[in-house]
């Protein structure tokens, strides 16, 4: 097993060389000429990331910069439903990269290089703030003439790291080195790309609001310390249900049908639960439909405010002031509860030290904190 780790490195090891001579030798005699008018756009991250990206897809296309381009949308696979179903007239191609495989089985990385490096782009665009292995890598190993991206910040690689790969690059935006609401940022990103100043204000999704008489509760989180205690839920439906007659939905992916169940055996009131059991775009469309949605900090929150839902947040404060809570300018029909130990602070204290990362128990947020603001916005 040790031999066959060490051997599976050094096969990795020469790959990555051997395509980073290609990348070099390109640099210095291009003989893969650049297909005019085509443009690479790489966003690997996560669900929400997308949601506060996907409307500048629409921005590039309308602006006279890229408005002729054929735009091929380098993602992240758990987006896949959203990208194809939305924004799929903007895009000309799709390159689908499941992070998971990306970062652990070679072959399909291998595979995944392959299917990116068959066309040399005119722009290769990496619009991620906080720039990661995934997508600098696609950026080192993409054949294309500009190569544009963010200064960003460290919060993925090492600094060092960053300053080694910037040379990739052939534009990088700088964007301040600031805690910034990353809607904001993503909208200062291509206002200095498109040399123009954009309308849009807010996230949001073209599609036709249903009117169903539901209340959702979105109990998941891709970390432990980013959910709330079932406990509490039961605690809230509960609560509702004295109350209210609205249905009460509970949805998620599979890895929330655990605490689902959880929820569903300390709870006498009626629950459907549709954790695992629907696509993306259904939950959009039971999102958009839902009287209000009370969430963890997560995908669920970024796709109320694009519906334009009611929601309350519930957070530990991690990332304070860059993905919640949303600014009111943004979006006035969001609740965002933190710990108690950060009320009463200034906004900027707040973004100083939590804004980056925050370690505070998410858990010594109450029920009792949260039961006034449900009555609000349900009766």
């Amino acid at each position: 097993m040790l031999i066959s780790k060490k051997l599976h490195y050094l096969i990795d090891k020469l790959f990555f060389e051997f395509l980073k001579i290609d990348r070099l030798f390109q640099e210095k005699f291009p003989i893969y000429k650049a297909k005019t008018n085509t443009l690479l756009l790489i966003r690997t991250d996560a669900i929400g990331d997308y949601i506060l990206f996907r409307n500048f897809i629409e921005e590039i296309k309308k602006s006279g910069k890229y408005s002729n381009y054929k735009i091929t949308l380098c993602g992240n696979i758990a987006w896949k439903e959203i990208a194809e179903k939305y924004d799929n007239k903007f895009i000309n191609n799709f390159i689908w990269i499941d992070r998971g495989l990306f970062l652990n089985k070679f072959f399909y990385t291998v595979r995944k290089l392959f299917e990116i490096k068959k066309v040399t782009f005119e722009t290769v665009i990496n619009p991620i703030y906080s720039r990661d292995y995934l997508s600098e890598t696609i950026v080192k190993m993409a054949r294309g003439k500009h190569y544009i991206g963010h200064e960003g910040d460290n919060a993925n690689l090492p600094k060092a790291e960053i300053q080694a790969n910037n040379r990739y690059y052939t534009k990088l935006i700088d964007s301040k080195n600031e805690i910034i609401f990353e809607f904001k940022r993503n909208k200062m990103f291509f206002e200095e790309l498109l040399d123009k100043k954009m309308e849009i204000e807010k996230p949001y999704f073209k599609i036709k609001k249903p009117n169903y008489n539901q209340i959702l509760i979105f109990p998941g989180a891709n970390d432990d310390y980013r959910k709330w205690a079932i406990n509490n839920y039961v605690s809230i439906v509960n609560f509702i249900k004295s109350f209210s007659k609205s249905r009460i939905i509970i949805a998620g992916g599979l890895k929330e049908q655990e605490g689902a169940k959880e929820l569903l055996n300390k709870t006498d009131a009626p629950i459907t639960d549709l954790t695992g059991k629907t696509s993306l775009i259904e939950l959009i469309q039971n999102i958009a439909g839902s009287k209000l949605v009370i969430t963890n900090d997560t995908c669920a929150l970024h796709i109320a405010v694009a519906t334009n839902t009611p929601v309350i947040c519930i957070s530990n404060g991690n990332h304070y002031g860059r993905f919640s809570p949303y600014p009111k300018s943004l979006y006035s029909k969001g609740s965002f509860i933190y710990p108690p130990i950060m009320k009463n602070k200034t906004d900027d204290f707040l973004k100083k030290t939590y804004g980056k990362g925050s370690q505070l128990n998410i858990n010594t947020i109450t029920p009792s904190i949260i039961k006034p603001l449900i009555k609000n916005y349900i009766c």
